[in-house]
């Protein structure tokens, strides 16, 4: 399991481009399920196995996935946290460090975005870089920096939203530097990557919560691909 776990950290650090410790050692404690709604969350050792329900409390090991039918919370070892959103479904993957184009590599947790939305708020630590980095299933990776932002899978399609601090955006070869209140699309392989302002649209996704609460954001996807906007 250790030789594994030192594997799968070692390609995702190589999908970055940057070093792994040679003895793997170090490695942060896998996340934590932090909240959990009525209508429950279900895991599964891997996407061959059959779904149960986990309860507040569990670690998430690598490899695993995580299902939350009506939303539910993920906070990792350096008090970052992953909100998901009613029917979103997530992988967990590895730590990793990601050039932020400063002297030190931000370190954080890797999750697969398989279906829905999730909100990504990155913690700000005085002793190195933090990040959440949220993969989609086109070959798009987003790298949260210390700050929050917002991760839209649907249909194939795929989106981000910066709310706070920034992201690093990358599909391919292709990598951007979003901004406070800046969004991207990553559905369309051909097209180039760009930052778009955060406009009102319609949302595919419902309110949620009580009437006097604040309702989730989400990135909306316009006629063309590289157009998504907020609502």
């Amino acid at each position: 399991m250790k030789v594994h776990r030192q594997l799968g950290t070692a390609l995702v650090f190589a999908a970055f481009g940057s070093a792994l410790p040679a003895d793997g050692a170090g490695l942060p404690p896998d996340p934590v399920l932090t909240s959990v709604p009525p209508t429950g969350a279900y895991a599964r050792r891997n996407r061959f196995l059959e779904w149960h329900p986990v309860a507040r409390g569990r670690s998430l090991p690598p490899d695993s996935e995580l299902h939350c039918p009506g939303g539910c919370s993920v906070r990792t070892s350096d008090g970052s946290t992953l909100t998901l959103d009613p029917s979103t479904h997530i992988g967990i993957g590895y730590s990793t460090f990601v050039p932020m184009g400063g002297t030190m590599a931000a370190l954080g947790m890797r999750f697969e975005l398989l279906e829905g939305s999730v909100t990504a708020a990155v913690v700000t630590d005085p002793k190195r870089p933090r990040t959440i980095v949220v993969a989609t299933p086109n070959d798009g990776t987003i790298a949260v920096k210390p700050g929050e932002a917002q991760v839209v899978v649907n249909g194939g399609r795929s989106g981000v939203a910066c709310l706070q601090g920034g992201a690093r955006v990358k599909r391919g070869h292709a990598s951007l530097d979003l901004r406070a209140g800046e969004a991207a699309s990553l559905g369309d392989g051909d097209a180039p990557l760009a930052a778009r302002p955060m406009g009102a649209a319609p949302s595919w996704k419902g309110p949620s919560g009580k009437l006097d609460e604040p309702q989730p954001l989400a990135v909306v996807f316009g006629d063309g691909l590289d157009s998504p906007a907020l609502s």
